[in-house]
């Protein structure tokens, strides 16, 4: 069966430089057979996804749906398949240390965990942990600041069928930013790094200079 990349509808619309060159990376080196489409029922190329694929995600909740709800073969994040190529070319930030955020969606995943930083590094960045690191994170930007999409929770009960106590509460715009700003003010380096589309959009709200993974990997020339 093929294994196809998966990018993400939200990443592919918010970061879509980086993720078109992170697909044509993936089949340029021969990592991918081809693209795929949408993890939910009713998404752009979802009735496409052929029973029994390996499945290449960008995003964390990709990852959580298409285990659960996809008949597929395997599953795996491309920035642990990129940590395999020792033909990537990475860009060098010249030592720059970096605030990691780990995304609440992401506990468990050890290995990606790894590789986030072992990416870092061969980027040349030092990665700077917050307290609230790995399986111990509970942000996820203002996504958890709001009542869990039904859609998820249908698809995927075991990642997000089981939230910690606080997360997932309704609150308002104001209480929303306040709350960002609070997470901000922990971090001491110039900028924070993550890999979750919607910590980084939580991490801007709360005034954080936020750069995205596949930025960082894939396109150095995007403001950040």
């Amino acid at each position: 069966m093929p294994r196809l990349f998966m990018p993400s509808c939200n990443n592919s619309l918010m970061y879509t430089r980086s993720i078109r060159r992170l697909g044509n990376y993936l089949l340029d080196r021969g990592l991918v057979d081809g693209w795929t489409g949408c993890c939910k029922p009713g998404g752009p190329g979802h009735a496409d996804i052929p029973e029994g694929a390996d499945i290449v995600v960008i995003c964390n909740s990709c990852m959580a749906i298409a285990e659960e709800s996809l008949n597929c073969n395997s599953v795996t994040n491309a920035l642990e398949i990129i940590l395999e190529d020792d033909g990537f070319d990475y860009p060098d930030y010249g030592g720059e240390e970096i605030t990691i955020q780990d995304c609440w969606r992401a506990r468990g995943r050890h290995s990606l965990h790894d590789a986030v930083r072992e990416l870092m590094r061969r980027m040349n960045l030092v990665p700077v942990e917050l307290p609230e690191n790995r399986d111990r994170s509970r942000f996820c930007g203002v996504t958890t600041c709001q009542a869990m999409p039904e859609l998820n929770a249908k698809l995927a009960p075991g990642r997000f069928g089981n939230v910690g106590e606080g997360l997932f509460v309704p609150r308002g715009e104001a209480e929303r930013r306040e709350l960002m700003r609070e997470h901000v003010a922990q971090i001491t380096t110039p900028r924070v790094a993550s890999y979750c589309i919607s910590c980084d959009a939580g991490l801007a709200l709360g005034g954080a200079d936020s750069a995205s993974l596949v930025n960082l990997l894939f396109d150095k020339s995007v403001p950040l």
